[in-house]
């Protein structure tokens, strides 16, 4: 089976600990908000989040 060099990459930084990886809630991946259609709710919880502004508050 191959894996993608970029793996091999990522796996020997954690064990030199250059980098953490933190597991992050389903119900919290923020990037959810530019890749998924979301209810109002939690489209409004991922702005708030991401500290993005309503454009319409503006005017």
């Amino acid at each position: 089976m191959h894996v993608d060099i970029r793996h091999h990459f990522i796996r020997e930084c954690v064990a030199k600990n250059k980098i953490k990886l933190v597991y992050i809630y389903t119900d919290l991946q923020r990037a959810d908000i530019f890749t998924k259609l979301l209810d109002e709710r939690n489209h409004l919880f991922f702005i708030n989040q991401l500290g993005m502004i309503n454009g319409d508050a503006l005017i």
